[in-house]
């Protein structure tokens, strides 16, 4: 079991990887914090749902996460959402 030490590590260390992203694995990440499957995704950005599994384990492997509730998490405490760096999505 992960002591809160560890966790806040990790915790920092993924939130510096947050700049590493490139503004297409912005537009996934916030697409996966919508909830929205890899075939919604793939249909909105215009790309196919193999290449968003792809994105998606991009993300998970920079971000040092192990499940997509992690990278949800992430999302939601970091408030990635307020990023002006990548296309909003529609509701």
């Amino acid at each position: 079991m992960m002591g809160n030490r560890e966790k806040a590590e990790r915790c920092r260390s993924s939130a510096a990887s947050l700049e590493l992203l490139t503004p297409r694995e912005r537009e996934v990440f916030a697409a996966v914090a919508k909830g929205l499957t890899n075939r919604q995704t793939g249909e909105l950005l215009g790309i196919s749902h193999r290449t968003v599994e792809v994105y998606r384990a991009k993300l998970m492997r920079k971000l040092k996460v192990e499940s997509v509730a992690q990278l949800v998490a992430l999302y939601v405490l970091k408030d990635f959402s307020g990023s002006k760096a990548r296309r909003p999505l529609p509701h």
